[in-house]
């Protein structure tokens, strides 16, 4: 299927920032839909403001597709992705949302002491915007809480799973989700952790089809130990 077009729209201009935030700003994304999607097809990305109905058209490549209750799980990077193209998407988002103010809140002192004093509680209830604000406020400080809250996303726990200072016990909870270890985001960034052990790289594994597992254990580009444990899981 070559030429694909993938619409993203989103509910409000918060929630597209939160998508640049995780996932447009490295040069990809991740989307659940139906139909037919191959690995190493082109594809258009979409990107429709939710301020003013505004269009961007990004030429992409999906490079993973999973079957995912009932859908498909498609990742897509952008072609020839680099700091010019990353600064034109965000300029795009803070032109149509009628602002510059795109990584600063507008609140007062008062209101920032408040925030950070109700930060657990906040990482452990809050919506989306008050989650990103807070792991990039605060970091590894709230990052147990924010694994907590039922809301969070897949992009959201891949983000905090590739932290290289993620501790052992959090990348524990992490692999012991079966529904984010069901998500290739959040296994590919797991798999990217270098501080990540054998076994740790095994448990991981177990949730990549087989198909993917035998591409894993031959592909220079996957990172030598995780290469190593895959062969081993397939001779068995």
């Amino acid at each position: 299927m070559s030429g694909t077009e993938i619409v993203l729209e989103f509910g409000s201009t918060e929630e597209l920032k939160a998508e640049f935030d995780q996932n447009l700003t490295n040069g990809g994304t991740l989307v659940q839909r139906k139909g037919d999607f191959f690995q190493n097809d082109e594809c258009s990305i979409i990107i429709v403001h939710p301020a003013d109905g505004a269009r961007k058209t990004i030429k992409a490549r999906i490079v993973m597709v999973a079957d995912q209750d009932g859908e498909k799980s498609v990742a897509v990077a952008f072609d020839d992705f680099n700091s010019i193209r990353r600064q034109a998407i965000e300029q795009f988002i803070k032109e149509h949302a009628g602002t510059d103010d795109f990584d600063e809140e507008e609140e007062n002192e008062n209101e920032e002491a408040m925030f950070a004093a109700n930060r657990l509680k906040t990482a452990r209830d809050g919506e989306i915007a008050d989650r990103i604000r807070l792991e990039r406020k605060f970091g590894k400080a709230v990052w147990e809480e924010l694994l907590k809250n039922p809301r969070i996303t897949r992009g959201e726990v891949a983000r905090i799973a590739k932290k290289g200072n993620l501790p052992v016990t959090l990348r524990r909870i992490i692999l012991s989700n079966s529904g984010w270890m069901a998500d290739a985001q959040v296994r590919r960034a797991m798999l990217s952790n270098t501080r990540m052990d054998e076994g740790e790289i095994r448990q991981v594994l177990r949730s990549v089809p087989q198909a993917e597992l035998r591409r894993m254990s031959k592909d220079a580009r996957t990172a030598p130990k995780v290469r190593r444990v895959a062969l081993k899981m397939i001779l068995g």
